[in-house]
């Protein structure tokens, strides 16, 4: 049908039927046709509008018939409508009980916040290269005392100091990794 015979079968405007076209409230198998000529697929529309249109998308009117009856009226009438209401408000809690368990996994570490991993590795990066540079002048003063010969001397004075140089920076690393806490939550550490 017409997307203004639908609006009138649906008890609304003929502009809210394109505001539902144009929020994609209404698409694909919903519409036949393209442009201002397209038609509505009156059965598969209601049930892309049920699925789409949150409670107060609907109850906003006061007047949208999604199932083909008539507007609510009476206290009978108005139990599919609590029974909406119910399970908006059901996947409401679902939603704030996630959004809690995620909170709580990130306070306990389980999850963290990937720009303060992005910041951590940075400063691991320059903690590296920092003791990297640090460790050129122990390294050459090895290679100018051992009074070596071939290549292959050379690179094994240089690996020997440099393993006491990554030793020594690594210790300096384990000890500071031990002074963090284990749970740093708003401030206060636990």
């Amino acid at each position: 049908m017409t997307k203004t015979a639908f609006a009138d079968l649906c008890g609304v405007s003929g502009a809210r039927v394109s505001q539902w076209l144009a929020d994609g409230k209404l698409d694909g198998e919903a519409i036949v046709g393209h442009g201002h000529r397209a038609r509505i697929r009156v059965d598969v529309a209601r049930v892309q509008l049920k699925q789409r249109l949150n409670i107060t998308q609907r109850l906003a009117t006061g007047r949208a018939k999604l199932d083909g009856a008539k507007p609510v009226k009476s206290a009978d009438e108005a139990q599919p409508i609590e029974e909406d209401i119910k399970a908006e408000r059901l996947a409401q809690l679902r939603h704030f009980n996630k959004r809690a368990s995620e909170e709580a996994a990130l306070r306990s570490g389980a999850y963290v916040k990937a720009a303060d991993v992005q910041q951590q590795y940075g400063a691991v990066a320059a903690r590296l290269m920092s003791a990297f540079e640090a460790s050129f002048m122990p390294i050459a003063n090895a290679v100018a005392a051992a009074r070596a010969q071939t290549p292959a001397d050379i690179l094994r004075t240089m690996r020997a100091t440099w393993r006491e140089a990554r030793a020594q920076a690594a210790k300096a690393q384990g000890e500071e990794a031990l002074a963090i806490p284990v749970l740093v939550d708003e401030g206060v550490v636990q």
